[in-house]
């Protein structure tokens, strides 16, 4: 078949694989014309990803959080996939993959030093074992005042089997001190990204 142009500018007549290299960049290319699946073998894109807050402190010295938490419903968040699910402070997971677990807190206490707070991510990998893959901590001075402090962790997880893979989040201190939680901002937050396949 010859090649043709139309009135309309569009080409026929030209077989898969006709033009020459180079004639096509990405310059070229209509942001929205390659779909997901068309991406070269080993690219990867957020499929998941979801964002989970405390909306009310908690006063502990040691627990798991396992009640107050909320999906982040501040206009402006919206999550990717799915989304985790959670039940009595266990969060499941939506799909296998290799996930990114971030947790974050911020706590208080008037007028007392403590000598140590933090957090820790619990994973397992049979719904029934957990172990700490990451903790932080941090502490706070007595300076006659409310005093402020926070902590950061992350890990990531190889999830193989959405009904025995799962995570929860523990909260410790030298003393009973208020993490805080509030359903309008993050303060002690977890988010969950998946990276990858398996």
């Amino acid at each position: 078949m010859a090649i043709a142009i139309n009135g309309s500018g569009t080409v026929t007549g030209v077989s898969v694989g006709g033009l020459p290299d180079g004639i096509v960049d990405n310059d070229t290319i209509a942001n929205t014309t390659i779909a997901v699946g068309k991406l070269a073998a080993g690219v990867n894109t957020i499929t998941e990803l979801d964002q989970w807050r405390l909306h009310t402190t908690v006063a502990s010295s040691d627990r798991t959080i396992d009640a107050n938490w909320e999906r982040n419903d501040t206009a402006g968040f919206e999550k990717i996939g799915t989304g985790m699910s959670e039940s009595s402070g266990i969060f499941s997971f939506p799909s296998t993959g290799k996930w990114k677990i971030f947790f974050h807190s911020a706590f208080a206490k008037s007028n007392s030093a403590v000598r140590y707070v933090g957090g820790q991510i619990h994973y397992t990998i049979d719904n029934s074992s957990y172990t700490p893959f990451a903790q932080a901590y941090g502490n706070l001075f007595n300076d006659g005042t409310s005093c402020w402090g926070d902590y950061a962790t992350e890990c990531i997880v190889d999830v193989t089997d959405v009904s025995q893979c799962k995570v929860k989040f523990r909260i410790s201190a030298a003393t009973t001190i208020d993490f805080i939680g509030t359903s309008t901002e993050n303060y002690t937050y977890a988010i969950f990204t998946r990276l990858g396949d398996t």
